[in-house]
């Protein structure tokens, strides 16, 4: 058991880093084409400031998310094993997406600015996808 849970936590800290990450830069950019240069010492410093400014909101978000998603793959792995691997990683995928298009259709809102283009919503599915991936490499065998 506490090798799963630690698979989790690392997982859902790769998945709320990256999404994040993304998301900051993505701002950037979007400052950087209205003629504002952004140096690389602003970039670390926003990342950190949302790394820590986010994890309420967005950061549960992500953990209730992957908690519901892995739980019904875990389910479904279980009586089919050869789908272990694309199963967590389609699982972070639709895990993350599901936050935003829910949040867009239900609520009419954009919580991370970045979900407004098609680039930015896609980069957060990744950042899932990614997250289900090391979820899957640190777990293989302690789900059997």
């Amino acid at each position: 058991m506490g090798k799963r849970v630690m698979a989790f936590i690392v997982a859902w800290l790769v998945t709320y880093g990256l999404a994040v990450t993304a998301a900051t830069q993505s701002v950037l950019a979007y400052l950087e084409a209205l003629g504002r240069e952004v140096s690389f010492g602003e970039r670390l410093g926003a990342i950190a400031h949302d790394v820590a400014g986010m994890v309420i909101p967005y950061g549960a978000l992500i953990l209730l998310a992957m908690l519901v998603a892995w739980g019904v793959v875990t389910l479904i792995v279980r009586t089919r094993p050869a789908l272990r691997l694309a199963g967590f990683v389609l699982g972070g995928f639709a895990a993350v997406m599901a936050i935003h298009l829910t949040l867009r259709m239900v609520f009419d809102m954009n919580p991370v600015w970045a979900t407004t283009t098609p680039m930015g919503l896609i980069l957060q599915g990744l950042a899932g996808a990614v997250g289900g991936y090391v979820f899957f490499r640190l777990n293989r065998i302690a789900i059997a």
